[in-house]
């Protein structure tokens, strides 16, 4: 029996060998390196997530840019152009119904219900928008006027002046009178979504492109970037007199940190109240 002990205290005291430690050291390593591989692979999850969200967040907000902005649309103004990469519209800045007005021949003012009792609206007037082509070559005669008009703030009927005298040629079946502001547009350049003002009226809306502005200062400001080159397509089902018209438009968007990209698709209803 103490010779038993002695041996085993003997090899107590002699520690580890060799094969021992190498086979600590192996197993050792293969813990770290599945341990740090898998720090890493979460770490990298986690950060791909976030590029996921950060995507899925920047379309809801490009997206609902562009349907804030095509909202208040005026009645039949929206087109789009041939390759879908640009949608133009005339915004709408005020709204109201007329009690008195005389077609077919040259007025400077007409009587409509107030807007606000304390503030004065001016712009464009426009009567019964359904002709798309007075909308964008503004004449003497059609819907919309050449001639800035000022409605006054009132509590009672109150009477728009135009700057020069126009010639309406057809009645609103609800007697309907919109002020509106010069044509706007959003397109696609590169990467870059733009929103465009201050350009005027272009009679054709292929022609667009060589009219935009070209800089902030002249009325060009970045809604979103970086999109996919050339992916933004813009579509537009036209009103009826029964039916609102509908914007549908979709684009790519790309993570400026990673490769990747989200699709996103949107529908604007345009009311449609000539």
């Amino acid at each position: 029996m103490s010779g038993l002990r002695s041996s085993y205290y003997q090899r107590l005291s002699c520690g580890f060998t060799l094969i021992e430690l190498l086979i600590a050291l192996v197993v050792g390593s293969i813990i770290a390196i599945v341990s740090v591989r898998f720090v890493s692979e979460s770490g990298r999850m986690l950060l791909d997530s976030g590029a996921r969200q950060q995507l899925a967040a920047t379309a809801a907000i490009i997206s609902e840019k562009i349907s804030r902005q095509l909202r208040p649309a005026l009645p039949g103004s929206i087109r789009v152009t041939a390759d879908g990469r640009c949608v133009e519209y005339i915004p709408v800045t005020a709204a109201s119904v007329y009690t008195d007005l005389a077609l077919n021949t040259p007025v400077s003012s007409f009587s409509v219900v107030p807007v606000s009792a304390s503030q004065n609206h001016s712009g464009y007037a426009v009567i019964y928008p359904v002709n798309q082509n007075e909308l964008y070559q503004p004449a003497a005669r059609g819907a919309l006027t050449q001639a800035t008009a000022v409605l006054p703030a009132g509590n009672a009927e109150v009477v728009v002046s135009l700057s020069s005298a126009h010639e309406f040629s057809a009645d609103s079946p609800l007697r309907r009178f919109y002020l509106v502001g010069s044509p706007q547009a959003i397109c696609q350049q590169g990467n870059f979504l733009y929103h465009f003002r201050d350009y005027g009226f272009i009679a054709n809306v292929n022609a667009l492109a060589d009219f935009l502005p070209s800089s902030q200062a002249d009325g060009r400001d970045v809604l979103a970037f970086p999109l996919q080159n050339n992916s933004l397509n813009f579509s537009y089902q036209p009103q009826t007199l029964q039916r609102n018209g509908l914007v549908t438009f979709s684009y790519v968007l790309e993570s400026p940190a990673s490769a990747d990209q989200l699709q996103q698709t949107q529908e604007v209803q345009i009311r449609n109240v000539p």
